[in-house]
């Protein structure tokens, strides 16, 4: 029995010691780009969609859908790893579920709402942008999640790398 309990206290060790690594400036720089991309974007697409033509609405929805994408390429594990191993699985449904359910729901009508209230066209761009603004602290303070890198061991005159 104690045997089990020291296999399970490196991975636990390493995880608090991870969570309390400073971030690296490139991953937080990344975090930046992306969330302020997401706030001027969607507002100048939506505005320009707003102008009626065909090709604009077009190649504003490729940006958008760009935009999305990386969104989601990042987001998805990121969020997975806030979750350890054992309630993974059930915490990303769950908070996927209520976030598609609340979000996914609402906005729209809130969107079309606001629009028909202000007379902007650009309101759900506003909204994406607003969003966008909200979740930067929240970037901003997750933990790193990488795993570090496999220490260098030395043998003789050769160095190699264990991991």
């Amino acid at each position: 029995m104690p045997q089990a309990h020291l296999r399970d206290l490196h991975p636990r060790l390493s995880r608090f010691v991870r969570a309390s690594e400073p971030r690296a400036a490139d991953d937080i720089l990344g975090d930046v780009w992306l969330a302020v991309a997401s706030m001027l974007l969607p507002l100048a697409m939506f505005q320009l969609m707003a102008r009626g033509m065909e090709l604009n609405i077009a190649l504003c929805a490729i940006v958008l859908a760009c935009l999305a994408g990386g969104v989601s390429a990042v987001g998805a594990p990121a969020t997975a790893e806030q979750f350890p191993g054992e309630g993974r699985l059930s915490g990303l449904a769950l908070g996927v579920t209520m976030a598609t359910a609340i979000f996914g729901g609402l906005t729209p009508f809130l969107a079309e709402l606001f629009i028909k209230m202000t007379g902007w066209q650009a309101v759900p761009g506003a909204m994406i942008a607003a969003v966008a603004l909200l979740v930067l602290p929240v970037l901003l303070r997750m933990p790193e999640t990488r795993p570090p890198p496999a220490p260098l061991l030395l043998q003789g005159d050769r160095a190699e790398k264990h991991g």
